[in-house]
């Protein structure tokens, strides 16, 4: 049996075109439906489409049955919802993705270089491509609440690691199924005294990016390209400490 549940509010606008309106900031349905919260109700037949856990893009149902209809046909996420901010580190070369999207990176390229972008309070995937060209290696990732409050560091308990190559971008997206083994990422010692990687010498004022440096293992070669990719349940803006961190994953080629 196939259930979807609405309510629809009477005089809900969004207030700007293609977006979900504030009161409704939470895209689903394939961009039709905008829900008040982030998350899923739950109706057992339509299995992980509604399940209960935060909305995504091809949620089914609502919480609460609290939606209405995309004004524009084809919605995004409301655009003044709350930010978390990304920052990555790279020896020697990075690309970023949010959800499946690339970043522009053109201006923090460079090991020394932080690559800052404000993120949705809805990312689910964070993917990074890091090319080592030579001598050190090893990435960095930290997501930082409006307050600067820390979300996500880089750690061995949530990254894994895998030596097998991707032929697609698939693992920049949502609900990337793992084909082989992954291992538990490998922290490395590398740039224990180098800011942005550890803290500046001279001036408590720069902030370096935290989190430890994580690589596929201790030592690398010339060359070598890391894929990292973080699929995590990031909650709506409380006020209060963010949850949990479901699963980050970190693959080598």
């Amino acid at each position: 049996m196939f259930y979807l549940a609405m309510l629809f509010v009477v005089g809900a606008t969004a207030e700007n075109d293609g977006q979900c309106p504030a009161s409704h900031p939470y895209v689903y349905y394939n961009g039709g439906y905008c829900c008040q919260t982030n998350k899923e109700n739950v109706y057992p037949d339509q299995g992980d489409k509604c399940d209960g856990s935060d909305l995504q893009i091809d949620s089914l149902c609502c919480e609460g049955h609290n939606a209405v209809s995309c004004p524009s046909g084809n919605c995004v996420n409301y655009s003044g919802a709350e930010k978390y901010t990304l920052k990555v580190l790279c020896d020697d070369i990075k690309t970023v993705y949010v959800d499946g999207v690339r970043m522009d990176d053109s201006g923090s390229q460079g090991w020394t270089k932080i690559s800052t972008h404000q993120i949705s309070l809805m990312t689910r995937v964070i993917g990074i491509k890091c090319h080592n060209n030579a001598g050190g290696h090893g990435i960095k990732v930290q997501v930082e609440g409006k307050t600067g409050h820390i979300v996500l560091n880089s750690d061995n308990d949530r990254w894994k690691c895998s030596n097998q190559q991707q032929n697609s971008t698939a693992w920049t997206g949502q609900r990337f199924v793992e084909d082989q083994p992954w291992a538990a990422a490998v922290y490395t010692s590398r740039h224990p005294t180098t800011w942005p990687w550890a803290p500046h010498p001279n001036r408590t004022d720069l902030i370096p990016v935290g989190g430890e440096v994580i690589w596929t293992s201790e030592t690398t070669s010339v060359n070598e390209t890391v894929y990292c990719r973080s699929e995590r349940q990031l909650p709506i803006w409380s006020g209060k400490e963010f949850l949990s961190v479901n699963s980050l994953i970190v693959k080598s080629l």
